[in-house]
């Protein structure tokens, strides 16, 4: 499935999911506005962003998405539990680089958790070589994450460690919070008047006496499939043309990558910067999404916050600092500068550029031309995805 066919899909999907939980009075058309924000600057699904705001529960968005995309549900958690002969199943190469979970085996099929489960090339070819009829699961972005660190020993990175932990806590809230309701409520809590139903699989209580047609695993391997051209505009077009919030990031970084030693955008959220995308030597840095800077403790980053600007100028020998440069293969002291990126008048992103400081200064104002350009591009994906989601 080309790129191009995959971001209609996820629109599709997008407008689908966010016009359910308004007519459903889930959630406001305020509270649909401000996840699709934190969606454009953060990344991942949709549903990852209403979960991460607690504008809706884990379950209730695998039940939603089952309803959207006729998949089979499960409840999210048992992913978490998979039989080890299963596990075995998909090799660990494979399952890492198609984000994929086997959950269930009956006979000739396989029940799986998918990143993608509109790309149905992939998951055909991946039938072939696993030999299996790969049956996909509604199964929310979040819960995949965690299961592929699980289960096959994928890096969490730290939105998904943290959103973990807050799930935790809201669990145990919740259960506190059942214990007290008296079992009339908890039965109108638990009985719904949706014309739409989740498709059941392997008993799930809630819905294993629905009625209605089953669901047919044949019908969605006939959906067509197809391939387009991906065209090379340059860094303005890029910009304009981007659909998602990485496109906006790498066209800036490959923009400046070919122009200095070493570049970076961390992502700024509750005080905390964390690596998102940069390259150096014009290298892809890997390990980036590890690093996390607080924003309160003294470093290059912090000087961005307390001067509410740029800082260009010697990266000094402090601990977060160093953390900094080990992934630009050095050590302190280095010249960077340091620039912040602002949408609707919050911080979102720090771009880090890294070479000596005539370089830096000679261009200082493409570079500057460069975030701002880039912060129009963020509000410009805002724009269009809260028109393409209402």
């Amino acid at each position: 499935m080309s790129q191009s066919e995959h971001r209609v899909r996820e629109r599709q999907l997008q407008k689908r999911l966010g016009d359910y939980l308004l007519s459903k009075g889930t959630i406001s058309a305020e509270q649909l506005e401000e996840a699709i924000e934190n969606q454009c600057i953060y990344g991942g699904r949709l549903g990852t962003s209403l979960i991460e705001l607690g504008l809706v529960g884990e379950d209730e968005l695998a039940r939603i998405l089952s309803q959207q995309l006729k998949l089979h549900y499960i409840k999210p958690e048992a992913l978490m539990n998979v039989q080890s002969n299963v596990i075995k199943l998909v090799p660990r190469k494979l399952a890492l680089q198609y984000q994929i979970v086997p959950y269930h085996k009956d006979k000739g099929k396989l029940y799986i958790a998918i990143s993608d489960t509109s790309d149905l090339k992939t998951i055909d070819e991946l039938s072939f070589q696993l030999g299996h009829i790969l049956v996909p699961l509604a199964v929310p972005e979040f819960r995949l994450m965690l299961a592929l660190h699980k289960h096959y020993g994928q890096n969490l990175t730290p939105r998904y460690e943290n959103l973990a932990l807050q799930l935790k806590v809201r669990s145990k809230a919740e259960e506190k919070i059942k214990r007290s309701q008296s079992l009339k409520k908890e039965a109108v809590s638990t009985n719904t008047n949706s014309d739409e139903e989740a498709w059941p699989l392997l008993g799930d209580d809630n819905f294993e006496d629905l009625g209605g047609p089953a669901p047919d695993d044949e019908t969605y391997f006939s959906l067509p499939s197809s391939q387009q051209n991906k065209n090379q505009p340059d860094f303005n077009h890029r910009l304009v043309a981007a659909n998602e919030r990485n496109e906006i990031g790498n066209a800036l970084i490959e923009f400046l990558a070919e122009k200095f030693q070493g570049c970076a955008l961390m992502l700024v959220r509750d005080n905390l910067a964390t690596g998102w995308l940069g390259r150096h030597q014009n290298q892809e840095l890997s390990t980036l999404a590890q690093l996390q800077i607080p924003l309160r403790e003294a470093s290059i980053f912090n000087q961005v916050v307390v001067n509410q600007g740029h800082y260009i100028g010697i990266v000094g020998d402090l601990p977060h600092n160093r953390s900094l440069l080990s992934h630009f293969s050095c050590s302190p002291p280095q010249t960077a500068l340091a620039l912040p990126l602002m949408v609707r008048e919050r911080l979102v992103s720090i771009l880090y550029v890294q070479d000596s400081l005539e370089q830096l200064e000679k261009n200082f104002h493409l570079l500057i031309n460069a975030a701002r350009k880039t912060e129009m591009a963020f509000s410009m994906l805002i724009l269009k995805n809260k028109i393409l989601a209402t």
